[in-house]
């Protein structure tokens, strides 16, 4: 899974202030949660440096909207830096298999990963209380502040989306999958 923290929602004029990644180690036979944030937005390109040492050994993501979101985002940042990124070869973007091959963009009231989860029955295990908007907020206070309380707040937003977002997958069982990965493309490696 794989989900980032932003200071706004254009890249010309927003910064990546917080990326996570959660993935299975088959040496240690366990999932690994890993983030990577800065403590200040001066903080960017190092942050981005990581992340491409992180997301360069897969060749796979799991998002939610990260077509058009988070993977176009980071994208974006890299060639403003001219870091030459090579981006993972599939993205399985739930949002994008909801919208557009499943009836739940006429079942609900939204298609907001939150709203989706508490559809499927997992919203119960999110600990996190903000939204991506509240995030931005307390970024700038805790860039201002260094509040480690803020720190946690902001983290635990992403960890939980990252977490969530791996066991959202069992939506695509709602979703036209096969026409799915006729229209949007699929792995085979």
């Amino acid at each position: 899974s794989f989900d980032v923290e932003t200071t706004g929602l254009n890249p010309k004029y927003s910064k990546i202030i917080l990326a996570g990644l959660l993935f299975y180690d088959k040496e240690k036979d366990s999932f690994i949660s890993r983030q990577i944030m800065a403590e200040d937005q001066s903080e960017e390109k190092e942050l981005l440096l990581e992340l491409k040492k992180q997301l360069e050994q897969f060749d796979y993501v799991l998002t939610f909207n990260g077509k058009h979101f988070d993977l176009a985002f980071i994208e974006a940042r890299y060639r403003k830096y001219k870091i030459l990124f090579r981006p993972p070869l599939f993205d399985l973007d739930l949002y994008l298999f909801i919208n557009g091959f499943s009836d739940l963009r006429t079942k609900l009231p939204n298609l907001k990963q939150k709203t989706v989860e508490t559809y499927m029955g997992i919203s119960d295990s999110r600990d996190d209380e903000i939204n991506g908007r509240e995030s931005i907020i307390l970024y700038n206070e805790y860039e201002a502040t260094k509040d480690p309380i803020l720190e946690k707040v902001i983290a635990l937003h992403n960890s939980d989306d990252i977490l969530q977002l791996y066991k959202l997958q069992a939506v695509l069982g709602q979703t036209d999958i096969h026409k799915a990965f006729t229209k949007l493309g699929f792995p085979a490696f």
